[in-house]
């Protein structure tokens, strides 16, 4: 089974990295597939806010997308409501 591992290290408090990593319009700062983003609806980077995205999928074709942003606690910030991208996918600041 393959297996990758990275770390890095952030010059930001972890609450500053957690409210950054929350608010999903900051994902074409730190997610390349990510061509277009906005807020559909609730308050940006808060439980339930729900985001609309256009994703670059196989061969540059588009692919439109739902995502959302919760607050589960305070190690994961971002959790995939519905997305092409795999269910449960989570960002973690641990």
């Amino acid at each position: 089974m393959a297996h990758a591992e990275n770390e890095i290290t952030i010059d930001r408090t972890a609450a500053e990295v957690y409210d950054f990593l929350a608010d999903g319009l900051n994902n074409t700062a730190w997610r390349s597939g990510v061509k277009d983003i906005g807020l559909a609806s609730g308050d940006a980077g808060q439980l339930g806010a729900v985001y609309s995205q256009t994703l670059t999928g196989p061969r540059g074709k588009p692919i439109q997308g739902t995502t959302g942003s919760r607050r589960r606690s305070p190690d994961v910030c971002w959790l995939s409501t519905w997305s092409p991208v795999r269910h449960g996918h989570t960002a973690s600041t641990s």
